[in-house]
């Protein structure tokens, strides 16, 4: 009997073991659904906490602008609130409708010139944390203070860039026009920063060639001057368009997303930028140019003011990281701005401790929230109150 040949039985064919490769974009696959879980994750949790996206107008510096104007030559001011002129954007908070009067104050009535007999006026100088950037009218420590002492009209004198400068001129140009009975001087530390960087961001033109007396310090002011003419001379290099990019993909998260804008807090609350920083020891040094400069003009506003016999005040506004109270240099330049407004005149009121016991009271590292200029409100009138120099009356308000 012959036998079968024998049959080789099946085998499965190797199994094929997947490259490195695959496995790396299969596990980077992984991580990335992952992270966009997590991220979604968190967001829906901080929506559930009551968090929210940045209220921010995209255009809002555009729309800012559209408040301000060129000033004529002869106030010395540089540029100023246009009259009769309205904006509404939503900066750091829900929108609100800015309006000017005919005579270029945050207010939508007129203070009457020249002042009627009997009426009670306190006059405030400031830059854009006085104007109230991101604040309701109604809300603005300059309103609070005028609710609260009867019959005493409160005109906000404040406008987005000024400094002592601009706020020295503007009062005896225009600010002493409406008879105050007593002058407040809001200061920020930034006020002592150049022209250069801090103007020209508040209006269309750039504001060439600047008073000498506008410029805290020359040296500083003549690098920025190159600076700006080598940037205006080239087209932008790939880290500036970078940069830019950068910037606005940034913005534009923090608008839509709650996560964004919280992991951006830190920077925006509490930013120590070259700026501020910059500020903060050039007042620390009271040998600096800075210092010089900011003692002419509070000396200045305060000799026009004892000229008239009126009362002076100095509020000292810090910037949000300022009330950590950690660093040196921070504390020695408030003292020495104080100190500086005490020498010239003025009744120094302090609102510091005020301002790092509430909750937020800032939309920014320089800007008050409405929490904020409640507790400055509630500083100044027990000021104004304890210099017994506006007797309060039930009078009718002389606006217009």
């Amino acid at each position: 009997m012959s036998q079968r040949p024998s049959v080789p039985e099946a085998t499965a064919p190797p199994s094929r073991k997947p490259s490195k490769g695959r496995l790396w974009l299969f596990r980077l696959i992984l991580v990335f659904l992952g992270l966009v879980l997590a991220l979604f994750l968190g967001e829906v949790a901080l929506r559930i906490g009551g968090h929210r996206p940045m209220q921010l107008d995209a255009g809002y510096r555009a729309k800012y602008k559209q408040l301000y104007q060129v000033a004529d030559d002869d106030k010395g001011v540089l540029y100023e609130l246009k009259p009769l002129a309205e904006a509404e954007f939503a900066y750091r908070g829900p929108p609100i409708r800015y309006r000017i009067n005919e005579d270029g104050l945050r207010c939508d009535r007129r203070y009457t010139r020249p002042k009627p007999v009997g009426a009670r006026r306190i006059l405030m100088l400031g830059d854009s944390v006085l104007f109230g950037l991101g604040v309701p009218d109604e809300e603005l420590f300059s309103a609070q203070v005028e609710v609260t002492l009867r019959g005493v009209e409160v005109i906000n004198g404040g406008v987005g860039g000024y400094n002592t400068y601009t706020e020295h001129v503007w009062f005896e140009a225009v600010g002493r026009s409406y008879a105050p009975d007593m002058v407040i001087l809001c200061y920020c530390p930034n006020d002592v920063d150049d022209p250069l960087d801090h103007y020209s961001e508040h209006t269309v033109e750039t504001l060439l060639p600047f008073p000498e007396a506008a410029v805290p310090n020359h040296d500083y002011h003549a690098k920025r001057l190159a600076q700006q003419t080598r940037s205006h001379k080239r087209s932008p290099g790939f880290k500036q368009m970078l940069k830019g990019t950068f910037g606005r993909m940034a913005t534009w998260g923090v608008r839509h997303s709650a996560l964004a804008h919280l992991c951006a807090q830190p920077f925006s609350y509490g930013r120590r930028s070259r700026t501020y920083e910059r500020c903060l020891l050039a007042t620390a040094d009271t040998t600096s140019m800075e210092y010089a400069w900011l003692e002419r003009h509070m000396e200045g506003i305060a000799t026009t003011a004892r000229k008239a016999d009126l009362p002076v005040l100095f509020v000292y506004l810090p910037l949000a990281y300022e009330l950590d109270g950690d660093n040196p240099i921070h504390v020695t330049s408030r003292r020495n701005v104080s100190d500086l407004a005490e020498a010239c005149g003025f009744a120094v009121v302090d609102v510091f401790d005020t301002l790092a016991e509430l909750d937020r009271p800032y939309l920014d590292v320089s800007h008050l929230s409405p929490a904020g200029h409640g507790g400055v409100a509630t500083e100044l009138v027990e000021a104004i109150r304890r210099s017994g120099r506006l007797q309060e009356r039930d009078l009718p308000k002389t606006r217009e």
